[in-house]
């Protein structure tokens, strides 16, 4: 949370700087070192991140994101804080940013998505039911595999917001460019559900269903009950 009141205390020290100068106090003829004692703590502990925790003051809710089991190289459902009210990015932004408690390490649990991935937008059409996640790098720093557990982690993830009876398809760019993405079986695809992850997560939290269009099988139909003298 530091950057934030960086940011504001610099904009407070370009305001006070602002009106010195208004009221006709001379400028510094040269550079002077300021006691690091009259600077705000702010500003001596540098940062190059926004903020990726919630403070109490806002609102939120709980909500499912995956990480990874390293035990067994499949993705689980762990509980984080989303600020109300939720929408995509901020899942995916909590996703990005989810570390493991003590308590999930000790359970193998880890986040193979790193700090370095960079989210740059997020887009939703037909209903919502197509997720386009636009990144500013691919996946920095991984693995094919590590590659294709961390689209697992967003896919479960956003399949966990709408539910199982909407299945999510998801696509990845990198700066508007469409990326070609690995599924469990070893295919690469542009787009891409939870069908193509489903052994790399638990069977409850997926449907087997395609990318392509489906068509649900009824029940068999029961034949006729003959009547009694009927063979």
């Amino acid at each position: 949370m530091r950057g934030w009141p960086r940011a504001a205390a610099v904009a407070s020290l370009v305001l006070s700087a602002l009106t010195v100068s208004a009221c006709g106090i001379a400028h510094d003829a040269s550079p002077r070192v300021i006691d690091t004692d009259n600077v705000p703590v702010e500003l001596l502990q540098p940062t190059t991140a926004p903020p990726t925790t919630l403070g109490a003051d806002v609102p939120q809710k709980d909500a499912l994101v995956y990480l990874v089991n390293e035990r067994n190289r499949e993705v689980e459902p762990v509980i984080r804080a989303v600020p109300t009210p939720i929408n995509t990015q901020q899942i995916l932004r909590q996703l990005i940013a989810a570390r493991p408690t003590d308590d999930e390490t000790d359970e193998g649990l880890s986040n193979v998505i790193t700090r370095q991935t960079r989210l740059l937008g997020v887009t939703e059409e037909r209903g919502g039911s197509l997720v386009t996640i636009d990144l500013e790098n691919f996946f920095p720093g991984l693995t094919s595999e590590e590659v294709t557990l961390a689209t697992a982690q967003m896919v479960y993830t956003l399949t966990a917001r709408r539910g199982l009876d909407t299945p999510v398809q998801v696509q990845v760019l990198v700066r508007g460019r469409p990326q070609e993405l690995r599924t469990a079986e070893g295919r690469s695809k542009t787009v891409v559900s939870c069908a193509d992850f489903v052994d790399l997560g638990p069977p409850e939290s997926c449907r087997a269903t395609t990318t392509s269009t489906t068509i649900e099988v009824g029940p068999a139909p029961v034949p006729p009950t003959e009547a009694p003298g009927q063979q």
